[in-house]
């Protein structure tokens, strides 16, 4: 039997439509791929969640985030 991710969080779904979009199914299989817990992936997902929903409303280009660009604006 496979192992079934389901994501707690629904609001995932509009990652596909932004910046990030080409990347999310790759990183969705790469963690079923790891057999990565369904907690955990559920988990990840929200984080690349989150982090695009910051970097929209920081107005950034996803090939402008570095370090440098981190430390700039205080994020940690």
């Amino acid at each position: 039997m496979g192992i079934v991710h389901r994501s707690h969080r629904t609001d995932v779904d509009w990652l596909a439509a932004g910046l990030i979009g080409r990347y999310v199914d790759g990183f969705k299989q790469h963690l079923t791929e790891g057999r990565y817990a369904a907690n955990t992936f559920a988990s990840y997902l929200g984080c690349i969640a989150h982090f695009a929903r910051w970097s929209r409303t920081k107005r950034l280009r996803l090939h402008r985030v570095d370090e440098r660009l981190i430390d700039a604006l205080d994020c940690r």
